[in-house]
């Protein structure tokens, strides 16, 4: 995806005559030294940001895109508008990161005192070497490995933790769901459970 971007703008125009160039130029903004095409981007219109910044919530660029502008100094080349949706953003997804971190080590806790078997996987488990900062990463749920002689154990903590039984699959995987928050669902079985604190903003797995 950010390959044909990149090979369709090769030969940057001086404007941006369709998305896909001003989509270019954003990840461009990766790449040192800047290409000058990336200070384009303070061209855009109210319309074509607005545009923009669905593209980037989508593509999971948005938080990434702002922490770049900021080592470049260049935050100012933005619209005060978008600029301000981005440190929203920003600001957000901290809390919610630091909100799931310590959804995390309770449901640890409670793990290492029932002396269930599991390990962390995926997500912020494995920074830094995944990401530099865990704020700028969009996580929305958290893996464990249970071992199947644990696996009663750890559904009946995540049960005492509000946690239901949603549904069960043909391989044995259960999604849960709170029925003390519509967006925490939790998904386990085949010895590996998925939970999403009730934080996040979509269905644990």
């Amino acid at each position: 995806f950010i390959r044909n971007e990149l090979d369709e703008s090769s030969a940057m125009f001086k404007t941006f005559n369709n998305p896909r160039q001003a989509r270019a130029a954003v990840l461009r903004c990766f790449c040192d030294p800047l290409p000058e095409p990336c200070l384009r981007l303070q061209d855009l219109t109210a319309a074509e940001w607005r545009q923009m910044l669905r593209w980037l919530d989508i593509s999971g660029l948005a938080l990434y895109f702002w922490a770049r502008l900021d080592e470049l100094n260049l935050r100012s080349m933005l619209p005060p508008a978008v600029a301000e949706r981005l440190e929203r953003n920003l600001l957000d997804n901290t809390q919610r990161t630091r909100n799931m971190i310590s959804e995390c080590c309770s449901i640890q806790t409670a793990f290492q005192e029932s002396h269930v078997s599991y390990a962390v996987l995926k997500g912020f488990s494995l920074w830094p070497a995944s990401v530099s900062k865990l704020q700028l990463r969009s996580q929305l749920d958290l893996d464990f490995l249970v071992a199947r002689k644990s696996a009663d154990t750890a559904r009946a903590i995540l049960e005492e933790k509000g946690y239901r039984l949603h549904a069960v699959s043909e391989l044995g995987m259960s999604r849960m769901k709170s029925c003390q928050a519509p967006t925490k669902p939790a998904r386990l079985g085949c010895g590996s459970w998925t939970v999403k604190p009730r934080h996040a903003t979509t269905a644990w797995r």
